[in-house]
């Protein structure tokens, strides 16, 4: 199955990272749709955020991801890369 997941940064709010799961073609029906918070990962900090490629680490119900944007544009990555993740293990 092939599925296809969104996320936003809404402007304001309590929760700033809005993720929304949708189920394969033709239906294309929401499967999930989850609220969350964001920050950009340290590494994105230290080069600057208009450097490509660009992290933030999102949290969902007490999960964490890093995501990965290789390029400007809509394509994103959950990076499974251990030199980022390692982010994920620090308070």
């Amino acid at each position: 199955m092939t599925v296809e997941i969104y996320y936003y940064l809404p402007p304001f709010g309590k929760y700033d990272f809005e993720a929304v799961l949708v189920g394969p073609a033709p239906d294309c029906l929401q499967l999930e749709h989850k609220l969350g918070t964001h920050r950009w990962h340290p590494e994105t900090e230290r080069k600057g955020i208009t450097k490509d490629p660009g992290y933030i680490i999102a949290s969902v119900d007490g999960i964490e991801e890093v995501i990965e944007h290789r390029e400007r544009g809509d394509v994103f990555y959950i990076s499974d890369d251990p030199e980022l993740t390692r982010e994920l293990k620090r308070p």
